[in-house]
């Protein structure tokens, strides 16, 4: 009996399994299957049971609807360019259910250099099919996309991997060492500091958006949708007040949870941004010479991946700053 414990499962069967366990639990669940292993199929069976469960949990936690339903309406803005409605609802709708089985596979922290530079080119050869497909659609329906994706491939690779790569640069700046003992004053001290930083970003934002809303007034929708989200960062976009009395963890679970909170209106707010000039561009799809709609294809696909990649990277800051304040235990000195 004690020989057959020790045996674990054949290495490329395990290495399969590693590979399809989401990473904020792959370490935990790889331990559990390898001590219940009994066999190639009792372990498969194992795995995929975990598996199932462990993806639903992850993208349920990390979904965010507001956000993933701006993505389906930018989607579907632009699939309408070269596919019947009936064909660009399913494709958003399968885009979407891919990104959020995406999310069940996000670490726990900001990518990394090489799977951000993976990400920038899978980006460009994407970029380049659809905005080919528009344009091709656009000269002649169902002209070859060909010409239009050798010229936009090598175009976008190396402009989105230089954003990608500004993007970490600038997620690498400013760390702070991790501090393992705070007093409440400390923790209370960094929270209004915290308030008022984002105090002065949204009257920033606010600003910008109402001003927006004057000047591109003819854009599709501009007006309604900057209004509404300057109106959405005024009533609701605010830090909340700690309270003046409250304990050491407290405290510390408020700041983490507004924290993420400010991070999910972050990702709204600057998608919103984004829906205007989409909407622009697809009404525009049909009387648009060829090379200025790949040219606003090429625009559109560029900010978009510009967003998405911001987004991932603050997502990894606030998480690690999060898990610092978990670290964190109260000083009991002064």
């Amino acid at each position: 009996m004690e020989g057959r414990a020790l045996n674990g499962p054949p290495p490329g069967l395990e290495n399969v399994v590693l590979f399809l366990i989401p990473p904020a639990a792959r370490e935990s669940v790889a331990g559990d299957l390898w001590e219940l292993y009994r066999g190639p199929s009792q372990y498969v069976c194992d795995a995929l049971g975990a598996i199932v469960f462990i993806v639903a949990s992850q993208a349920r936690r990390n979904l965010d609807f507001p956000v993933l339903a701006v993505k389906g309406i930018l989607l579907f803005t632009l699939m309408l360019g070269f596919s019947s409605r009936q064909e660009a609802a399913a494709l958003t709708a399968s885009i979407l259910a891919l990104m959020v089985l995406g999310g069940a596979y996000q670490s726990g922290g900001r990518p990394s250099p090489r799977l951000a530079m993976i990400e920038a080119v899978l980006a460009a050869g994407g970029a380049a099919e659809l905005a080919g497909l528009v344009a091709a659609h656009a000269v002649k329906p169902g002209l070859s996309e060909m010409p239009y994706f050798t010229f936009l491939g090598p175009y976008m690779v190396p402009l989105l991997c230089l954003v990608r790569t500004a993007l970490v640069r600038w997620g690498d700046r400013g760390n702070r060492g991790i501090r393992r003992e705070l007093s409440v004053d400390e923790v209370r001290s960094d929270y209004r500091l915290f308030e008022r930083r984002v105090a002065r970003r949204n009257l920033v934002e606010i600003l910008a958006l109402v001003s927006a809303s004057i000047i591109l007034a003819r854009m599709p929708f501009a007006t309604p949708a900057y209004l509404m989200a300057a109106l959405y960062l005024l009533v609701d976009g605010a830090v909340r007040p700690a309270p003046m009395r409250a304990s050491f963890s407290g405290l510390r679970c408020m700041f983490q949870e507004q924290m993420a909170r400010q991070h999910r209106i972050r990702c709204l707010v600057w998608w919103l941004w984004f829906v205007p000039p989409v909407l622009t561009l697809q009404k525009n799809f049909g009387g648009t010479r060829p090379l200025f709609l790949l040219s606003g294809m090429a625009a559109a696909l560029l900010v978009g991946f510009f967003i998405e990649s911001l987004n991932r990277e603050r997502r990894g800051r606030i998480l690690e700053e999060i898990g610092d304040l978990t670290l964190a235990i109260e000083r009991s000195g002064p």
